[in-house]
């Protein structure tokens, strides 16, 4: 079955070399993340807000959490006369 291949590697690598010399680069062929920016295409405008948006919940959380142990867990202090 692969020595009955309509072309061999060979003829096709031939036949795309031939396309490319006589069309040049096609603009429709082009991947689009060639147009991305730094930021876009490593998808920072994405995670920076989600990072933020973490670290604010879990510090909120443990303030939360650190307050409420210091009501519960520590005794109040009685002023003696």
């Amino acid at each position: 079955m692969i020595r009955n291949k309509p072309f061999s590697p060979r003829e096709r690598l031939l036949k795309y070399v031939d396309f490319a010399l006589k069309f040049g680069p096609i603009e429709n062929l082009d991947v689009a993340a060639n147009d991305l920016s730094f930021v876009q295409y490593y998808l920072l405008d994405i995670i920076f807000p989600l990072l933020l948006l973490i670290t604010l919940i879990t510090v909120l959380l443990l303030s939360f959490i650190t307050r409420l142990a210091r009501k519960l867990f520590l005794a109040p202090k009685i002023k003696n006369e």
